[in-house]
């Protein structure tokens, strides 16, 4: 009976609420530590280089340092490309009535 006056989809809703939670906080984290990261040490080694910091050795991604947007631009879109895809990926598992 539980089923025909709706509670059963609430719980349904509420557990997998909370699944998504999970995977959501995980996919944060990865981001935040992979994309992050790289940004970071780009931005790091781009004030190096405006500091003329001398180094004892040879920087690998001389262009990218110089110029740190295009990993921040990637970081952007693959942000909000997720952010599409998990809004779209909800509403189509939506119950239709």
């Amino acid at each position: 009976m539980a089923e025909a006056d709706g509670e059963g989809n609430i719980d349904t809703f509420e557990r997998e609420y909370k699944v998504m939670s999970l995977f959501i906080d995980n996919a944060k984290t990865y981001t935040q530590l992979s994309i992050g990261a790289l940004y970071q040490y780009l931005a790091c080694k781009f004030v190096e280089e405006k500091a003329r910091v001398a180094r004892s050795h040879r920087i690998r991604w001389g262009w990218i340092v110089s110029h740190p947007w295009p990993v921040y631009g990637l970081m952007l879109v693959t942000f909000y490309g997720g952010a599409i895809s998990f809004t779209v990926g909800a509403i189509l598992r939506l119950p239709h009535s």
